[in-house]
This record gives C-alpha cells, sequence and structure tokens, in this order.
C-alpha cells in the first residue's frame, strides 16, 4: 500500500498504477489539469464500490499536485473503505497546521468533513473517546459552515 507523507506519496508501485493513464507532457499546467480528473474518477469509483481503484487514482493525482482538500478528502476515503484507517488519517494529517500539507486552505464545510472522516477512522481502531470528540467536533463545525437556520426546524 502506497504510504502518504508530510510530502508528497510515495510513487504509486507499478502493479497498483497499472492501467491508470499518465500524461505525456512536462507541462506543470497540464499534470495538474490530469491530477484534477484522475481525482474526479476516483470520486466516482468511490461512489460506486470501486475504493481500491479510487484510492489508486487519487494517490495518482496527489503526486501529480493535486492537493485540493476535496482530493485529500477523496482519498482518505478510499482508504478508510479499503481497510488501512492508519493510512486514512496520515492522509488527513494534511489539514493539520492549517492546511500546510494542502494546495489550498479548506473550507469550513471541508474542515468538518476532515472531522468527520477521523471519527470513523478512530471508531474503526476502537478509540472510541477520541471518536465521539471528533464526531461531536465535526457537528458543531459542519453546523457553523451551514450558517444559521431559520423555519420550523431551527
Amino acid at each position: 500500500m502506497p504510504a502518504v507523507s508530510a510530502g508528497l506519496p510515495a510513487p504509486i508501485p507499478a502493479a497498483a498504477a497499472e492501467g491508470v493513464p499518465r500524461p505525456d507532457t512536462d507541462d506543470p499546467v497540464e499534470i495538474a489539469a490530469h491530477g484534477r480528473t484522475l481525482a474526479t474518477l476516483g470520486l466516482i469509483h468511490l461512489r460506486h464500490a470501486g475504493a481500491p481503484r479510487a484510492m489508486v487514482l487519487g494517490l495518482a493525482a496527489m503526486a501529480m499536485g493535486d492537493l485540493r482538500p476535496r482530493t485529500v478528502l477523496m482519498v482518505a476515503e478510499a482508504l478508510l473503505q479499503a481497510g488501512d484507517p492508519a493510512q486514512a488519517m496520515t492522509a488527513l494529517e494534511r489539514f493539520d497546521d492549517d492546511g500546510a500539507g494542502l494546495s489550498q486552505p479548506p473550507t469550513p464545510a471541508e474542515n468538518a468533513a476532515r472531522l468527520y472522516l477521523a471519527a470513523r477512522v478512530l471508531l474503526r481502531q476502537g478509540r472510541l473517546e477520541e471518536a465521539r470528540r471528533a464526531l461531536e467536533q465535526a457537528i458543531e463545525d459542519g453546523r457553523a459552515a451551514a450558517g444559521p437556520t431559520t423555519g420550523a426546524g431551527a
């Protein structure tokens, strides 16, 4: 399983990357666009029960420089679904230090999603109290991100 570190992820093993299209250019703009396309394909695979393929596509996107919060969240979700909660938590660490490991600051909703995924990882690891605290914080942050509510249900 490729490791995700504080820097770029480790190269994807050849067997895992088999079939992942590579750009035939050295232009950083085209490589970044290709990375975003791979991240989008990864999300499609993730939503249709293809977590292992989503993980490979997402890690390839990150290796091409797509370090947007949404891509990192997708990779963490794929890793969790593929049965590797420790690596999922490592991917989520990119949100630490005010998002220093990301290419752009996360939105409040992305921060809440990060906490929710962290709670799921912690639950899978049997760290129940930490999971509960992370989930409570995710709910609080999610409500804050959604803004004030009005109407009968408020």
